[in-house]
C-alpha cells in the first residue's frame, strides 16, 4: 500500500512597485523596482541635487514590465529622454480614475 501526499504549492505573490520620482530640474523618472530605498540610493549616487519619491503603485512583479512599458508608452508625448518625463505627466495620469486610485503619494 502506497499513500501519496499532495504536496502543497506555497504561491507567493512578490509585488513590485512603478516609481515616480522626481529631480531638481522637475524631471520625473518613471520606472519600477521590487526595494524603492535601493533604487533611489542608486539613482542619488549619480545626482548631485536630492531626488524624491512622488508616487508609487504596487503592481504584481509578473506583471511590473508590461505595465511600466504601458505607463512609458501612454505618457510618451510628456518623454524627456529615456524614463525621464516632463513633470505635467503626473496631473495627466491623476485626470485618469485608475491612477487617480492607485498612485500612493509619498510622504
Amino acid at each position: 500500500l502506497v499513500f501519496h501526499h499532495d504536496r502543497i504549492r506555497k504561491i507567493v505573490l512578490i509585488y513590485k512597485m512603478v516609481y515616480f520620482i522626481k529631480n531638481i530640474n522637475n524631471h520625473i523618472k518613471i520606472g519600477s523596482t521590487v526595494n524603492l530605498e535601493q533604487r533611489l540610493q542608486t539613482l542619488q549616487t549619480g545626482n548631485s541635487a536630492d531626488l524624491r519619491v512622488l508616487y508609487t503603485i504596487n503592481i504584481p512583479d509578473n506583471e511590473s514590465l508590461i505595465f511600466e512599458n504601458h505607463v512609458h508608452r501612454i505618457c510618451s508625448s510628456y518623454l524627456i529622454q529615456g524614463e525621464w518625463f516632463k513633470e505635467t505627466v503626473i496631473p495627466f495620469l491623476l485626470k485618469h480614475p485608475w491612477y487617480n486610485q492607485n498612485m500612493i503619494k509619498s510622504n
